[in-house]
Formats: C-alpha cells, structure tokens, sequence
C-alpha cells in the first residue's frame, strides 16, 4: 500500500500480513487497500500466469485477468524490474481501441 501510515507498511506486520487491495472500479482501474481503504489507480498490469508481459491498465486485458492473477505496477519501471516486457497493450489505452 502506498499509504505510509497502512498497518500493512509497518515492519512489524510483514510477518504476518501482505498488502491487499480489493477492485473497486475497473474503468480507471481502481484498488482500495482493505487494512486503510486507500485508493490507487495502477499504470499497468500484468498476470502471474501468463507470458511475463504487461499492459496499459486501461486496455481491454483487465477483463481478461482473474483478479486471483492481477500484478499491479506503477511504473514501466517497476514492471520490468519484475522481469516484464512491455505487450502490443502496454500503451493502448481502452478508450483508443
């Protein structure tokens, strides 16, 4: 959570909690931390069971995801600090097709 004050930030909960987030709108892609119920829209997604690739959030492979499967990055950095190439998705948002 990006929330400096979430509990899931504080070094003594990370052993016993993980960031969560629930979806709470997917046109703009919108997560809400459930320990704080801060809201973040990601950049770019990905999923942990496809081909390593990520997307802009706004394309149409949101629908495509589980959200069991959903990566979320804020950054093209980040994603390929994960080990992510960017998709023919990555700069297509939904509203240009």
């Amino acid at each position: 959570c990006a929330n400096a004050n979430c509990v899931s930030r504080q070094e003594i909960e990370r052993k016993y909690i993980k960031p969560e987030f629930e979806i709470v709108a997917k046109k703009p892609l919108t997560l809400r931390c459930v320990y704080c119920e801060h809201e973040t829209h990601p950049q770019y997604i990905a999923s942990s069971e496809k081909n390593n690739r990520y997307h802009s959030a706004d394309c149409f492979m949101l629908e495509w995801i589980k959200p069991e499967h959903l990566i979320i990055f804020d950054s093209e950095v980040e994603a390929k600090d994960h080990g992510f190439s960017p998709s023919q998705y990555a700069h297509i948002s939904a509203k240009r097709g």
